[in-house]
């Protein structure tokens, strides 16, 4: 509230009343004796008054503290309450990562021994194919993703899928490699297949404990002396150690 207004205003208006002739406060106000003058001086008091109350109405209480002047719905830097200020959530790092897609690559007919067969490794280059791998010494299969074996000698190559693996035949290439590995891991088929049975069109997936990696495989081309040509999609799964 402004005093001095106040004071002033209420010296005018008691003025006004008697007629002048009246100081106070350090105000002093002759004797009025004209009536409208009288009015007018009351007028002037009261809106003084008036004055002094509209001040202390404008005048705002200190605070605390003072709001923040961020926008709505923005995170301040370094703020650590950002995110649950903002309500969103970082999206959760991808499980498997594409590292090769639609590579092509070839098993040759194994030479009709356990010393010499095929073994097909994935990577982030994609397959690699080896040749006379020793797999009657390489801990029972497990030197590789798969193998493409004659070691009976029949004549008839086999593809053969270390039990470690996760392998199952598809109707069609998989939409995700999640799917791929969970049709691999929940609807496992046999992992010793007969190289005649297999024919352009046919899909597998492949989870493999030895490279960690979830893999697509089609057939593109079976030639007449058992060879196999191939496409691979692969992905690293993070999640496996």
């Amino acid at each position: 509230m402004n005093i001095t207004l106040l004071v002033i205003g209420l010296v005018f208006v008691a003025a006004a009343v008697v007629g002048g002739g009246l100081k106070a406060a350090g105000i002093e106000v002759s004797v009025i004796s004209s009536v409208p003058r009288q009015i007018g001086l009351a007028i002037v008091g009261a809106a003084a008054i008036a004055l002094s109350a509209l001040g202390a109405g404008s005048t705002s209480a200190p605070t605390a503290s003072s709001p923040s002047t961020a926008p709505a719905g923005k995170a301040t830097t370094g703020d650590p309450t950002a995110q649950a200020e903002t309500g969103k959530q970082p999206a959760p790092p991808e499980r498997y990562i594409p590292e090769f897609r639609n590579v092509s690559f070839t098993t040759p007919i194994p030479h009709g021994t356990c010393r010499d067969e095929d073994g097909v490794t994935f990577s982030a280059d994609g397959p690699k194919v080896e040749t006379d791998i020793d797999s009657a010494n390489t801990d029972n299969y497990t030197a590789a993703d798969f193998f493409y074996s004659n070691c009976n000698q029949s004549n008839d190559a086999w593809l053969l899928v270390p039990d470690e693996n996760a392998f199952a035949a598809m109707d069609q290439p998989p939409a995700t490699a999640e799917a791929c590995a969970t049709a691999a891991t929940q609807r496992p088929g046999a992992k010793r297949i007969l190289g005649p049975s297999l024919h352009p069109g046919m899909g597998f997936c492949l989870v493999s404990d030895f490279s960690k990696q979830v893999v697509y495989l089609a057939v593109t081309q079976v030639s007449g002396d058992h060879s196999i040509a191939w496409t691979a999609t692969g992905w690293k799964d993070t999640h496996s150690s």
